[in-house]
């Protein structure tokens, strides 16, 4: 959990925190969730699709062999999200 945007109080932190350690505990697929204000000061360039899959990838989330990372990136001052899946769930 990396919530660089400060978009989660405390609490909350926890709580996603607890579940990202369950998920990977239970099914030992890595999930991570990224908040950043805003795309632009990062890849203002690109769709967020492309955006999200260099994260993903650069980041390494997930099992390399079964490729099963997912990552949930958010952006509010874009109004905007994505989740991007390895290719394993395709």
């Amino acid at each position: 959990m990396n919530d660089l945007a400060g978009f989660l109080d405390a609490d909350d932190m926890t709580e996603v925190r607890g579940m990202l350690a369950a998920l990977k505990s239970d099914t030992g697929i890595q999930m991570t969730v990224l908040t950043l204000d805003s795309q632009d000061p990062y890849g203002p360039n690109q769709s967020l699709e492309s955006f999200a899959t260099d994260l993903f990838n650069d980041w390494s989330i997930g099992d390399a062999n079964r490729n099963d990372g997912i990552l949930v990136l958010v952006l509010p001052d874009d109004r905007a999200m994505r989740i991007e899946l390895g290719a394993g769930y395709y």
